[in-house]
């Protein structure tokens, strides 16, 4: 259904180039140069970075509290330390609100789980 409605059409539009133009200045790409990557580093790098991602959460909890109330503490662990090559760690740096996000929605899974 299209919107009758000039201003909300260019306020969409506004708000894609907005996330377009910050995209572009952190990582160099348009947000919407999908040529990139494939539905397959989804498989082969998305769910390991997300497994990893969701045991930093969990690792660095503390760290985070912690820092919650003043104190100068560095997190545990980060997505460096995991060992993966410069091409996971660059899809991490493109994805990351998606893997972080994916992570999170992971977590609260493993923490409703009965023990």
């Amino acid at each position: 259904m299209a919107s009758n409605n000039p201003e909300l059409s260019s306020m969409d539009s506004a708000l894609l180039r907005g996330i377009d133009s910050e995209t572009m200045l952190r990582t160099g790409r348009s947000a919407y140069d999908e040529d990139r990557w494939g539905a397959s580093d989804v498989l082969t790098k998305g769910v390991a970075l997300t497994a990893a991602a969701t045991v930093n959460s969990f690792l660095n909890t503390p760290a985070a509290l912690l820092r919650t109330l003043g104190a100068d503490v560095a997190p545990s662990v980060s997505m460096g330390d995991w060992g993966f090559d410069s091409e996971s760690m660059q899809y991490y740096e493109d994805k990351k609100v998606a893997i972080e996000g994916a992570a999170l929605i992971l977590a609260l899974c493993f923490q409703a789980l009965p023990l």
